[in-house]
């Protein structure tokens, strides 16, 4: 739809020439005799071959400064091989050059302002320097140029409208990179100050910061009535994030949005320390993410649908020392050991996925889910579109894992977590916690409510609660690489230090037959 306007526009655009242009040296011009400025106008018979445009002209003994190309001045002009630009000239206006002839062109640097549709249709155009200084390039400013290539965004630009580079199928485009130091969290749409591609953070930031790099990633954050701010999408395509020098505060909406006439949901940072439920959710442009070094937990979703998530392999998916979630379709009966030095398992991570047979947390785990969004007084609450939603508080970690049987705890000191963190999994599975640790996790929050605790016994690894032969054989096949359906890593090192190798199974074996 949006071409066949511009097409519909394109067609009467001829019509548009002034009338009270004048022709100095091959040029037609439209002269202010108040401000002795010229701006380029249309050729009733076109422009073609090269054209060289004065910084000045003189028209009836008056000198004009030259300091614009007019809409559509060198609309369709198919003989156009070349066009030089003055430094003069500060604005290219709505369709200067569209669906002209050109192949390269040089924007002087005096200018500040590419107008809307100026290059559209150049399917010739293979080179493009826009200049530091250029602050503004309008909405599909070269839509339709195919055979660009690169196009390098300098610092200087602040909004690049809807659609600019749509149809440039083969473009990269450049942007810059900025590092800023956010002293006062929920400022970081006053820094800006550009559009960016690579952005690094330094200080504090919270919701309403989450949705200014949530709108340069890609995805809409506000209704337009709530904030137009959010909503001026400057152009950026924001596809490094590095948030490894910044602490999370709680507070601020990443997402506010009218929900069935009950007014506003607002989906608001809830907890320090924690990345929210679908705040990234559909940046599409996003590569590459690092987060803080204190991060706790990462809310449902929060990074389903960028470019980072769909290029990580099916399987766990960490970033950083958080476990994200599980990617892809889990095969019947899966066992999985959650790698030494996860610090923190996020919301959902293994949300509705029902093969999962048994699990094993190691002691490096601090948080499992966390307390990331609340609701605002409406009760109204954002649909994510991974099936979760934003504002409404839930961990859900392991909701639905109704396979799960076994879940082996390492956790030395166990710390309160949601209750729903095992909500709607078997009531009889099993929870192995470290020896001497069960009255600890009979009191703990979140733990207290498995029927099934038992303590690691030395020797049985596999934690049905009998030292066997098949403990033996189960040590052997985890020294091979093969992994046994529930491994208890504590009861299988008999030595206690901290490897299991043959020395363990000759031990558990003079355990099982003592001479």
């Amino acid at each position: 739809m949006k071409k066949l306007f511009l097409l519909f526009i394109l067609a009467f655009l001829p019509l548009l020439a002034s009338a009270d242009a004048v022709k100095i040296d091959g040029i037609y011009y439209d002269l202010n005799t108040e401000t002795k400025e010229a701006k380029v106008t249309k050729n009733p018979n076109y422009y073609s071959g090269e054209v060289s445009i004065p910084d000045k002209v003189t028209y009836e003994s008056v000198d004009y400064s030259v300091t614009s190309i007019g809409g559509s001045a060198f609309y369709k002009c198919r003989g156009l091989t070349s066009v030089t630009i003055p430094n003069s000239v500060t604005s290219i206006g709505n369709y200067a050059f569209a669906g002209c002839s050109l192949t390269s062109v040089t924007i002087p640097n005096g200018v500040t302002s590419i107008g809307r549709c100026a290059f559209v249709g150049c399917s010739s155009l293979t080179s493009v320097t826009i200049p530091n200084g250029v602050t503004s390039i309008g909405d599909y400013a070269f839509q339709d140029c195919n055979m660009l290539t690169t196009i390098t965004i300098p610092h200087s630009v602040t909004t690049i409208g809807e659609g600019a580079f749509d149809g440039c199928d083969n473009i990269k485009l450049v942007f810059p990179k900025r590092t800023i130091h956010v002293e006062k969290a929920g400022t970081l749409s006053d820094l800006i100050g550009g559009v960016t591609g690579e952005l690094t953070l330094t200080g504090e930031i919270n919701g309403e910061d989450f949705a200014v790099i949530r709108v340069m990633g890609g995805e809409s954050s506000y209704d337009n009535d709530f904030d137009p701010k959010h909503n001026n999408k400057n152009g950026s395509r924001l596809s490094v994030l590095d948030m490894s020098g910044v602490k999370i505060v709680k507070g601020g909406a990443y997402i506010k949005k009218r929900i069935d006439g009950r007014g506003y949901a607002e989906a608001v940072l809830a907890e320090d320390d924690v990345i929210p439920a679908g705040v990234f959710e559909g940046c599409k442009y996003l590569t590459s993410i690092s987060i803080p070094s204190g991060l706790k937990s990462i809310g449902a979703y929060a990074l389903d649908g960028t470019a980072w998530y769909e290029n990580q392999p099916d399987g766990l998916v960490y970033i950083g020392n958080i476990l994200y979630t599980y990617k892809g379709e889990m095969p019947e009966n899966t066992h999985i050991e959650i790698k030494e030095g996860t610090v923190g398992i996020a919301n959902m991570a293994f949300g509705g996925q029902s093969s999962l047979s048994s699990i094993t947390i190691p002691n490096s785990v601090k948080h499992i889910g966390c307390y990331d969004v609340e609701e605002n007084d409406t009760g109204a609450f954002i649909m994510l579109s991974g099936g979760g939603r934003a504002g409404f508080y839930g961990s859900y970690v392991f909701s639905g894992c109704t396979g799960l049987t076994s879940i082996v705890s390492e956790i030395e000191t166990p710390f309160s977590i949601s209750g729903d963190v095992f909500y709607n999994i078997s009531s009889d599975a099993k929870l192995i916690v470290p020896k001497g640790m069960k009255g600890s996790y009979l009191a703990t929050d979140g733990w207290k409510e498995f029927s099934n605790i038992i303590e690691v016994v030395d020797g049985d690894a596999n934690g049905d609660e009998e030292v066997n032969q098949q403990d033996v054989n189960d040590v052997e096949s985890f020294i091979l690489g093969e992994r046994p359906a529930v491994f208890v890593r504590s009861a299988a090192d008999m030595n206690g230090d901290e490897k299991i190798d043959v020395v363990d199974i000759v031990l558990m074996q003079n355990n099982i037959n003592p001479k």
